[in-house]
C-alpha cells in the first residue's frame, strides 16, 4: 500500500511539471543546436559542417515537436510517446555505441557519448514517469456521477 502511494506522489508530480520540463528541454535542444552545429564550437562540428548544420536542423525540428507535445499531452497523454520513442531510439543508438567503445571496436564512434546518454536517459525517465501520471478519459471522474 505504501509504496503504491509513493509511486502515485511520484508519477502525479512528474506530470504537474511536465509542461515546464518540455519547455526546458526545447530550450536545451535550440541552445545546442545554435552553439555546437550552427555556431561549430567544436572540432567535430568544424570538420563536417554540413553534417552539423543537418544535425542542428535535427534539434530544432524536435524542439518544435516538444513544444506541439507540451500543448497537447493534456488532451491525450499519448502525444508523450512521441518523445519518449525518440528519446529511446538515441538512447538506444548510445548505449551500442558505448559497447562498440567498450569492446575495442575499430568502428569509429561518438567521443563525447556519455553526456547526451546521461542526458536522453533522465529525460527518457521523466517522460515515462510523468505520462503514467497524466489523468486518462477512462481513469478521470466523471461529470455525471
Amino acid at each position: 500500500m505504501t509504496v503504491s502511494i509513493h509511486r502515485d506522489s511520484v508519477t502525479s508530480a512528474a506530470a504537474r511539471f511536465l509542461r515546464p520540463v518540455l519547455y526546458f528541454h526545447a530550450v536545451l535542444l535550440v541552445a545546442l543546436a545554435v552553439v555546437l552545429f550552427f555556431a561549430h564550437a567544436v572540432p567535430l562540428t568544424q570538420r563536417e559542417p554540413i553534417l552539423a548544420t543537418r544535425v542542428g536542423d535535427l534539434f530544432l525540428a524536435f524542439a518544435a515537436i516538444l513544444v506541439l507535445v507540451a500543448r497537447g499531452y493534456q488532451r491525450d497523454r499519448r502525444w508523450l510517446l512521441v518523445p519518449i520513442l525518440v528519446l529511446l531510439a538515441e538512447f538506444l543508438n548510445s548505449v551500442v555505441q558505448l559497447v562498440i567503445q567498450v569492446s575495442g571496436s575499430t568502428i569509429p564512434t561518438d567521443p563525447m557519448l556519455i553526456p547526451p546518454l546521461l542526458i536522453n536517459l533522465v529525460f527518457l525517465v521523466y517522460y515515462a514517469i510523468a505520462c503514467r501520471g497524466i489523468a486518462t478519459a477512462d481513469s478521470a471522474p466523471s461529470s455525471t456521477s
